[in-house]
C-alpha cells in the first residue's frame, strides 16, 4: 500500500522505483494530474525503460476507449513487447466506467514488462478504484489537490530558471494572488509573463499589471480594498469569484493580511501626525499608484486599535485556511465579511 503525499513524490520522481507497476493520479485540478502523471511516465521511462523519446514505447487510452473495449487495458498490458524492454500505457480515464474491474487483474498478476499510468479526477475517499489502488502492493496512488502558495511559488520558480528571469518581492506578491485553480493555467499565465519581460532580466509588479489587465482580473488587492473600505456588494462579488477558482484564497490570504500590515504601519505614521498623502507616499514597498487613493480613504477609516483587531481576524484565516485547504474560501471570506462590516458602520 502506497500513498505519496507532495514531498515523498518529489523523491519518486528523481528515482522512480520498478516495483509498482500500475501508479493512478488524481485529483480535482485536472491541469495539475494531467502534468503530473506525464511528469512520472518520462521518470519511469528514462529509470526502466528505453528512453522517454521512443515513439513506440508509449499507448494511449482514453476513458471512451475503455468504455467501448473493455477488455482493451488488459490486452495492452499483457500483450508481449516485439522488441523488447519495458512498456508504458497511459491512461486518461476522465469518464471511464467500472475501472476497477478493468484494472483489478493487473494487480492480481502484474504483467513483467508493462507499467500503466491512469489519471483519473477527483476521487473521493472510499470510492471502490481508489480503495483497490491503495490497498495494493502493486499501486501507487498519487493524490493531486488544487496549489496552495507553496506549490504555486515553486513552479513560478521553475519558470523563472527556465527564462533566466528574476522578480520582485512586490510582484511575485501580486502574480501568486491571481493563480491558482488549475495548474496548466496557472503556468500558462507564468510563462506568458516570462515572454513579455524575456528582455528586462527582472520582472517587476507593474509587468504584472500590464499583462493581466488590472480592471479584469480577480486580485487580492480587490479583495482588500473592498474589505477595508466597507465595499460589501464589490466584496461579495469578488469571494464568488474566488470560490468559482478565479483566486487561489492560499495565495490571496498571505497579500491581503500584508496588505492590512501595511495599513497597520501608515496609520500609526498618521497618528504621530504625518499627514495621509505624505505616509502613503513613503511606503515601502510602495504602493502601486492605482491604489493609492484608495489607501487613504482607508487610513481615515481606521485607527490603530482596530486595524490591531482585523489583523487578529486575518491571521487566524491565513492559518486556518492552510489547515483546511477545502474551507479556505470561507475561512478568509468570514474574516473579510467581519472587517468590512466594521469599515462600513465607520
Amino acid at each position: 500500500m502506497a500513498v505519496l503525499q507532495r514531498g515523498a513524490l518529489t523523491s519518486y520522481l528523481k528515482e522512480p522505483t520498478g516495483r509498482y507497476r500500475v501508479v493512478l493520479v488524481f485529483g480535482p485540478d485536472r491541469g495539475l494530474v494531467s502534468e503530473r502523471a506525464t511528469d512520472i511516465l518520462t521518470a519511469l521511462q528514462q529509470s526502466v525503460g528505453s528512453g522517454s523519446d521512443d515513439p513506440f514505447g508509449v499507448t494511449r487510452i482514453s476513458g471512451e476507449d475503455l468504455n467501448s473495449n473493455p477488455d482493451r487495458l488488459a490486452n495492452e498490458a499483457y500483450t508481449i513487447s516485439l522488441f523488447g524492454g519495458a512498456r508504458f500505457i497511459h491512461v486518461r480515464a476522465h469518464g471511464a466506467r467500472n475501472l476497477q474491474d478493468q484494472v483489478g487483474p493487473l494487480l492480481k498478476n502484474p504483467p513483467e514488462d508493462a507499467f500503466t499510468i491512469i489519471e483519473a479526477g477527483d476521487l473521493k475517499k472510499g470510492t471502490a478504484f481508489r480503495k483497490l489502488m491503495e490497498k495494493s502492493d502493486e499501486a501507487v496512488a498519487i493524490p493531486c489537490y488544487a496549489d496552495d502558495s507553496a506549490s504555486l511559488n515553486d513552479l513560478v520558480n521553475e519558470e523563472l530558471a527556465a527564462f533566466g528571469l528574476s522578480m520582485s518581492k512586490d510582484a511575485r506578491l501580486r502574480l501568486l494572488s491571481q493563480l491558482g485553480g488549475d495548474r496548466l493555467a496557472s503556468r500558462g499565465e507564468i510563462e506568458k509573463l516570462c515572454l513579455f519581460a524575456a528582455n528586462k532580466g527582472t520582472i517587476d509588479e507593474e509587468d504584472v499589471i500590464a499583462l493581466s489587465g488590472d480592471s479584469s482580473v480577480l486580485s487580492a488587492d480587490a479583495l482588500s480594498d473592498a474589505a477595508a473600505l466597507g465595499q460589501m456588494p464589490a466584496l461579495m462579488d469578488a469571494l464568488a469569484r474566488m470560490d468559482s477558482g478565479s483566486l487561489s484564497p492560499s495565495a490571496a490570504g498571505p497579500q491581503i493580511l500584508r496588505n492590512f500590515q501595511v495599513l497597520h504601519k501608515a496609520r500609526i505614521m498618521v497618528e504621530q501626525g504625518v499627514p495621509a498623502g505624505q505616509v502613503v507616499d513613503r511606503m515601502t514597498p510602495p504602493i502601486f499608484f492605482k491604489r493609492k487613493d484608495a489607501v487613504k480613504k482607508q487610513l481615515a477609516l481606521w485607527s490603530v486599535a482596530r486595524l490591531d483587531r482585523a489583523l487578529g481576524l486575518l491571521s487566524d484565516a491565513v492559518l486556518k485556511s492552510r489547515q483546511q485547504q477545502g474551507l479556505a474560501t470561507a475561512h478568509l471570506g468570514d474574516a473579510l465579511i467581519r472587517i468590512a462590516g466594521n469599515a462600513r458602520r465607520r
